[in-house]
């Protein structure tokens, strides 16, 4: 809501978006009658004059959506949504915005929990698209230096140079907590 009162409710896919963006689903039995498509704001950052987000939404029993991520800018009172293949299947958390890229978490929200996806890197200048493997649960984002650093439900996974090492926390015999590297 503005200083005026208006609202800018997030703009969610039609049914043709969602059947066109995820045919894969559509094989699964989704009709136009009985599908339920709900999608929010899920995790946010300001960059100026920029909010931005990805979207999620449970999918599963009849309700789905259309992953995205993108900003509402302040200026131009607009949603500008990146609407990519490899993002269309999920819901989206967390998300961290550098100048030149945008990391983000992805995963299914579904009927039996979520689940993990994995990180993008979107290349905001070449708008290409990286994808890094990772089964841990995604909490946040921390840069440091040329490195990323996700801290997940295991421990942390450090992104560089285009490898993903995992540490998991792991407590020693003596009851002291340690980083182990993970093997797998």
């Amino acid at each position: 809501m503005d200083s005026h009162s208006k609202k800018y409710p997030l703009p969610q896919s039609t049914y043709d978006d969602f059947a066109k963006a995820r045919p894969g689903r559509m094989a699964d039995g989704y009709r136009r009658e009985g599908t339920i498509i709900e999608e929010y704001i899920g995790p946010v950052q300001l960059e100026g004059d920029k909010l931005w987000f990805g979207k999620t939404f449970y999918d599963g029993e009849g309700n789905t959506g259309v992953g995205s991520f993108g900003y509402f800018d302040a200026t131009d009172r607009q949603y500008h949504l990146f609407a990519l293949p490899e993002v269309a299947d999920f819901s989206i958390s967390p998300i961290h915005v550098e100048p030149d890229a945008v990391w983000i978490s992805i995963y299914h929200a579904g009927e039996w929990g979520d689940s993990p996806a994995g990180i993008l890197r979107y290349d905001r200048k070449t708008h290409a698209v990286r994808k890094y493997d990772l089964p841990d649960d995604v909490n946040g984002f921390v840069a440091s230096g040329n490195r990323l650093v996700a801290y997940t439900s295991s421990g942390i996974a450090i992104i560089e140079d285009d490898q993903t090492t995992r540490y998991l926390v792991d407590r020693t015999t003596d009851g002291r907590l340690r980083l182990a590297q993970a093997t797998h």
